[in-house]
């Protein structure tokens, strides 16, 4: 509370003690007047004011006043030392019903001397706290059209956050995220995810659409009944910066990643789990690729990460990473081959099938991307699992930020579809080696809203008309990452198998 309205509310309280103890004090001037029982002499007869006289009379009035106030005080129980105390509420000190209340030790030692200050303090005359009160609300009226001419100012100078670009508000939005994200987790019932979306906003009479801070919860109910909510708007940098709740449900478990395949028949699709025989970490099995071999002929592939079909040689050669930056590998150079089965060995299912072999691949600051070959053609279908087949490859430019929506298909987390383009030429700041100092970052990426978990590497992404934009690479709390399709097509020389 501003401290200049409990001084106002105790300024109001003596004036209006100040007036009941001028009545009773003018009362008694007339009624005692010379009297001679009580010995008070003349106080109504005014003399010369230097005169001996009226100094005497001017006294007798002040002892008059003066003990009239302690009699008000003291009727009133107006305890000024208590009404200090609690000047915020000085109200509820009023009175002898409540003494119990508000008195303990030794309040009331210093009870008889609160009622004497304030009965001193009221004698001043309820002129002189009339005046006092009048200071202060003009103090109070000044602060306030201040405080409305600094608003004012302040709104006309500082653009709110509708009135920003979209590339301002992206900056503002990250870095309100990256500053706050690990308190949110703390204090958000049920969060899932934090991440950049848009939001239709209404206003004026007109629907617009901005960015903002997305949260995802498993469990979304109404404001009232969760503790500590999300609120409307997320105040950061001098901006409000809305925010929107979305309901997800929380990743699957490992024995429920995506099984889809039939050792009785060629229905593996882009979109299930792999790994390979002798390993336990897993992938997603991406695109269906096809590769023109040394005699000309088309191989048929499939495409997923280096780090999931060459996972114990990218391990192997860690050291050679972090020196050059770079890996590559062929099946002529000295990287033994392993079998990649089909459903992966984290599903809890036994019953797989070998599908292909690790063949070639390149891990670098801009690439983590491989093939294996297949064992047969029809091992691998070219439907992506719940999207469809692909129709077409497609590079995001600048103008699909925040704008396009796209479709991923991936092991762990299924079908995952809506999801927002929010960056491309992205730096993760994935570390696959945390060697001290020596991280390897992967960078020009494409970055979309958290749609994707551990497992989900080699998930294919792609847009509403099933146009491929890249495959799912890794990512942190607020985004997943993926390859763009143009560069693995340059890079490892093979193109996806579309829709005829």
């Amino acid at each position: 509370m501003d401290m200049l309205e409990p001084i106002i509310q105790l300024v109001t309280m003596l004036f209006l003690l100040s007036m009941v103890c001028e009545r009773i004090a003018d009362f008694l001037k007339h009624f005692l007047n010379q009297s001679t029982k009580l010995k008070i002499g003349d106080t109504l007869t005014k003399f010369p004011t230097e005169d001996v006289l009226e100094d005497a009379r001017y006294y007798r009035i002040l002892k008059m006043n003066i003990s009239c106030g302690i009699i008000t005080a003291a009727i009133l129980k107006a305890d000024l030392i208590k009404i200090l105390n609690k000047v915020e509420n000085s109200g509820e000190t009023l009175g002898w019903n409540n003494l119990t209340q508000n008195y303990e030790g030794w309040d009331y030692f210093f009870l008889p001397f609160g009622l004497i200050l304030t009965g001193c303090f009221i004698s001043f005359g309820s002129k002189f706290w009339h005046d006092l009160l009048d200071i202060l609300l003009e103090i109070k009226n000044a602060k306030r059209s201040l405080t409305q001419i600094n608003n004012q100012q302040s709104s006309e100078l500082t653009p709110s956050f509708e009135q920003l670009s979209g590339e301002k508000q992206l900056n503002l939005i990250n870095d309100a995220i990256a500053l706050n994200k690990h308190r949110w987790y703390n204090e958000i019932s049920n969060i899932n995810g934090i991440c950049v979306a848009r939001k239709e906003l209404q206003q004026q009479n007109k629907t617009t659409s901005n960015l903002s801070i997305q949260i995802s919860v498993s469990d979304k109910k109404p404001l009232a009944d969760v503790v500590n909510s999300v609120p409307p708007f997320i105040e950061f940098g001098g901006f409000k910066i809305p925010t929107d709740v979305i309901q997800q449900k929380p990743s699957k478990p490992f024995d429920e990643w995506a099984y889809l395949g039939n050792e009785d028949g060629p229905v593996r699709k882009p979109g299930g789990t792999i790994s390979r025989v002798n390993e336990k970490n897993t992938g997603t099995l991406g695109l269906k690729v096809i590769k023109n071999e040394a005699d000309g002929s088309t191989g048929f592939y499939f495409l997923s990460c280096f780090h999931v079909l060459f996972n114990e040689n990218l391990l192997q050669r860690k050291n050679e990473l972090l020196q050059n930056r770079i890996i590559e590998t062929e099946q002529a150079v000295d990287i033994p081959l392993d079998d990649i089965r089909s459903p992966g060995k984290l599903t809890g299912v036994n019953e797989f099938r070998v599908i292909a072999d690790s063949f070639s691949g390149k891990l670098s600051f801009e690439m983590d991307a491989a093939i294996a070959r297949l064992r047969t053609e029809d091992d691998v279908d070219t439907d992506v699992h719940g999207l469809g087949q692909p129709t077409n490859i497609y590079t995001p430019t600048e103008s699909d930020i925040n704008l396009l929506r796209v479709n991923i298909s991936g092991a762990r987390s299924g079908v995952k579809k809506n999801i927002l383009l929010n960056g491309i030429n992205a730096d993760t700041g994935m570390d696959y080696f945390n060697d001290q100092n020596n991280l390897l970052q992967m960078q020009g990426l494409l970055r979309m809203e958290k749609a994707a978990d551990s497992g989900d590497s080699g998930a294919p992404v792609m847009d509403k008309q099933n146009r491929i934009l890249g495959i799912v690479v890794g990512g942190n709390d607020d985004y997943t990452y993926a390859i763009p399709i143009q560069r693995i097509i340059k890079q490892l020389k093979i193109f996806p198998v579309l829709k005829n």
